[in-house]
């Protein structure tokens, strides 16, 4: 018994022993990655010049490593799995080395990368002497943009635009302008010539007057972009324009479509001409047609005789100072006035007129010497004579003023001899011999003018039966034809100058401010389209 308890001992001993001189089997190697970077994600852009790209992945290791090594995969092109980088092209620097218990960034590159696209593939990291089934794997994604390639689709853009603020003005610009000159709306288009959806970033306006050197900007125009251009494709940009807030003027300037990760923005030129609504361009050439009008009208052989007419009637009428009988200057003068409406009106023939005149100037001088007699008799103290004669003076006088030419002359005699009888006045005497003569010229006035016979009247009436129209068709001419006739000719002239130098010639009517507007009126008043046909459009003499 106590002899086995012994050998037990010994047994024991010597199983420990064994152990304490037995090799200890060696403990595992282990290595770790930042969650963050797993998987590990590496993006670049290919710019025509980059073909490589580096992302770090953190790793922590628990044992120095001398030489930390890499096995990867081949990175396939998600949607093209024929196109592929070769796992030749994926690497870490050489000689990277890890120290226990410290993280270290370990830079992946992935090189020869030719197309753009999303590639997926795995990266194995392993320690020396490790066994390949205990590498740690960390997904690889790489994703490679091209660098976006936008381009307008117009490089320049030129817009010919009109700002108007009330509806005539607006309808009358849609008359004669271009449609688009009333667009409120433009589209500007961007094509995107790469293989990936573009983003767009911002826009930038620089436009600036010509003549004002202001500078427009979202106030005036606005340009609202779609957030992402899709893949080779064509969008549109929408550009709102204030056509009414925009002074006249040419604006020069560009507009700047930034995309993301683009090398430079995509530029469109752009000139923009605003004008003037054409209401008060029509008005103003209008304006200068009439005037024209009327300062050639003056000209005109009628208008002449008219005013020569007028000088005569109204050498007639300075004579009414000479009056002193205020009853027959009120009555003259109301003659007078009717004479001038005749002149004015242009309907008596010139003999006829010529005829009224004369009786009106020998009127005149009629009453003239009436009161020549009665300075006489008050001057010589003949006061009850003068009071015993009133009542023939001024019968006299109305006489001759109502045109009973005979009667007054009557009257007048019946005055010369009283004159006689009294001795108040002598056969020789100035007033006497004056009223004298302005009797006899009041007569020869009275006679009715000799009237000349109307010349070919055969011919006209040989004219009017022929084509069928009645020589009364002259008056319908005058009176209808002739108007019409002019305001055609004058709005012809209007339209014509509206588009020689609105439409044509007036990108931005109205910059200039008034003399814009004095450029119309001149064009008028030089416009001598058909001037001729209308002064050639005389009225009809009533005599002849």
């Amino acid at each position: 018994m106590h002899a086995a308890r012994l050998l037990a001992g010994a047994l024991l001993a010597a199983l420990t022993l064994g152990a304490l001189l037995l090799p200890s089997p060696a403990r595992a190697q282990s290595l770790t990655v930042d969650g963050a970077d797993n998987p590990l994600a590496i993006r670049g852009t290919l710019d025509g010049e980059t073909t490589a790209f580096s992302g770090n992945v953190r790793l922590i290791a628990d044992v120095d490593v001398d030489e930390l090594q890499l096995l990867a995969s081949e990175l396939t092109r998600e949607g093209d799995p024929t196109t592929i980088i070769d796992r030749s092209n994926v690497s870490i620097p050489t000689g990277t080395t890890l120290r226990a218990g410290q993280p270290r960034d370990v830079r992946v590159t992935v090189a020869n990368v030719r197309r753009p696209g999303t590639y997926t593939g795995e990266l194995r990291f392993l320690l020396p002497d490790q066994p390949l089934t205990s590498a740690i794997a960390v997904p690889l994604q790489l994703q490679v943009d091209a660098r976006p390639d936008v381009q307008p689709a117009t490089p320049a853009m030129s817009l010919r635009l009109m700002r108007c603020g009330w509806f005539l003005d607006c309808a009358l610009g849609r008359l004669l302008l271009h449609p688009t000159a009333t667009l409120d709306t433009w589209p500007l288009q961007l094509d995107n010539r790469t293989d990936q959806t573009v983003v767009v970033t911002n826009t930038n306006l620089v436009l600036v007057g010509e003549g004002s050197g202001l500078a427009l900007g979202p106030g005036e125009i606005l340009i609202s972009v779609p957030r992402e251009l899709a893949p080779r494709s064509t969008q549109a940009l929408t550009m709102t324009v204030a056509r009414a807030q925009i002074a006249p003027d040419r604006y020069k300037g560009h507009v700047d479509v930034v995309v993301e990760r683009g090398a430079s923005p995509a530029r469109v030129t752009l000139e923009i001409a605003v004008r003037e609504g054409p209401f008060w361009a029509l008005v103003a050439i209008c304006a200068g047609v009439v005037i024209g009008r009327l300062v050639r009208g003056q000209q005109t052989p009628a208008v002449q005789l008219q005013f020569r007419q007028l000088e005569r009637l109204n050498r007639a009428r300075a004579q009414l100072g000479r009056v002193s009988d205020q009853e027959l200057v009120r009555l003259y003068g109301a003659s007078l006035l009717a004479l001038e409406r005749a002149i004015a009106a242009g309907q008596e023939s010139e003999e006829a007129i010529a005829a009224r005149i004369a009786q009106a100037e020998a009127v005149a001088e009629y009453l003239v010497s009436l009161d020549d007699i009665k300075q006489h008799l008050i001057r010589n103290n003949y006061t009850s004579l003068l009071e015993r004669l009133q009542p023939a003076f001024q019968a006299a006088g109305k006489l001759a003023v109502q045109g009973q030419i005979e009667a007054a002359n009557a009257k007048r005699q019946e005055i010369e001899d009283a004159l006689v009888a009294d001795s108040a006045m002598g056969e020789g005497d100035d007033a006497l011999v004056h009223s004298r003569t302005s009797g006899s010229r009041l007569a020869e006035a009275a006679e009715p003018a000799e009237q000349r016979p109307r010349r070919f009247d055969w011919l006209a009436q040989l004219l009017a039966a022929l084509t069928g129209s009645p020589v009364a068709g002259l008056h319908w001419r005058y009176w209808l034809l002739r108007p019409l006739l002019y305001l055609l000719l004058l709005g012809l002239l209007m339209l014509v100058g509206l588009q020689t130098l609105y439409v044509n010639n007036g990108v931005t009517f109205g910059a200039a401010g008034l003399f814009d507007y004095l450029g119309l009126i001149l064009w008028g008043l030089s416009a001598d389209v058909a001037q001729r046909t209308l002064q050639d459009l005389q009225p009809m003499r009533a005599g002849g």
